[in-house]
């Protein structure tokens, strides 16, 4: 996805005097637990929807909690959601457009003192766009969805531009995760990392005291969802040719454990962690389709890396989630000690 994220409007076109005229402040309550809800700004003549029913928020599912017509043909809803597993909410915000029928056209993402954001233009589902904002506070998401014909002027894009730029939640916890960070330090391996709490770590057996390597595993009641593994070999030079073994090493080992990798390609670097280099990647379990990834850089003696095993989205969606979260946490945080 290349986004156009000049696209997404913001409402600012709308002037300070229509703003002070024709504009207010809503709050929506959602029921649940705990409970959780927001301030959007509507146009004045907005009716809230008498035909909708607000539901209680509920863990894993997407709940409607209040409808406003602002013409006879835009319409904003405000729905939620607890989502207790660490996800980049713009994987779960693209897997909920398209099982709905529709399609992301352009995209911002961000984070602030409480968590996610993500703004996004949205095509479908049927003759219809619509703009869609999502803030996550901990564990509880928002989304407003307003929805639009797909020849509407520019007067509703506005609109929906300044409710989804409004979007304000209420009673913010200021847990800027879905679930808490471990920290695990090994000082065999000489690296440490963070990782979502959910997830499991175990140290294992180095076969010469300069590689280190811990297992991260997530698992259902019967199997293991996902798996990453944190290697370090302080055995291998610097410069790219150290660069190319050790990654070489961590494709051994995705490839050792029965995964067939069809495809690893180059991720664009990291702003904040320039000396990590990542790939990501399709490859067949005897289930389905799986993501692969790696990701390498310098140790202060050798190389460091991860590797990641993950049903594919189409296989588990949610496990696809968290398993790409955990390695961009994994990953982003893994430092020499």
């Amino acid at each position: 996805m290349n986004p156009d994220t000049d696209a997404i409007s913001f409402g600012k076109r709308i002037t300070d005097g229509a703003l002070r005229a024709q504009y207010t402040s809503v709050t929506v309550a959602a029921r649940g637990s705990p409970p959780h809800g927001c301030r959007i700004i509507l146009p004045k003549s907005a009716i809230r929807a008498s035909n909708v029913e607000s539901q209680p928020i509920r863990k894993g599912l997407l709940s409607l909690v209040a409808g406003f017509q602002v013409t006879p043909t835009v319409l904003v809803q405000v729905l939620g959601t607890v989502i207790e597993f660490e996800v980049n909410l713009v994987d779960w915000l693209g897997f909920e457009m398209e099982r709905r029928g529709a399609k992301i056209e352009a995209l911002r993402a961000s984070v602030d003192a409480n968590g996610q954001v993500v703004h996004a233009n949205v095509q479908g589902p049927g003759p219809t766009r619509g703009r869609v904002a999502i803030k996550s506070n901990g564990p509880n998401v928002i989304l407003l969805a307003g929805q639009m014909p797909e020849d509407a002027a520019a007067g509703p894009v506005e609109i929906l531009g300044l409710a989804a730029a409004s979007l304000d939640l209420t009673s913010p916890l200021h847990q800027r995760l879905m679930e808490p960070l471990v920290k695990h330090e090994d000082p065999k391996a000489h690296f440490s990392f963070l990782y979502p709490k959910s997830w499991s770590a175990t140290s294992l057996a180095p076969p010469s005291p300069q590689i280190g390597a811990v297992e991260i595993r997530v698992a259902s009641k019967t199997d293991t969802l996902a798996y990453i593994r944190v290697h370090s070999d302080a055995s291998i030079a610097p410069g790219e040719v150290g660069r190319e073994r050790i990654k070489n090493q961590l494709i051994a080992q995705i490839e050792g454990a029965g995964v067939k990798i069809s495809s690893l390609e180059a991720l664009a670097p990291l702003p904040e962690k320039g000396a990590l280099t990542r790939f990501a990647g399709e490859a067949k379990l005897p289930k389905g389709d799986a993501l692969v990834a790696v990701a390498i850089q310098p140790a202060k003696e050798g190389w460091m890396g991860a590797m990641l095993i993950s049903p594919g989205r189409g296989m588990n969606p949610l496990a696809w989630m968290r398993a790409k979260r955990a390695f961009e946490i994994v990953t982003a945080s893994l430092s020499s000690t």
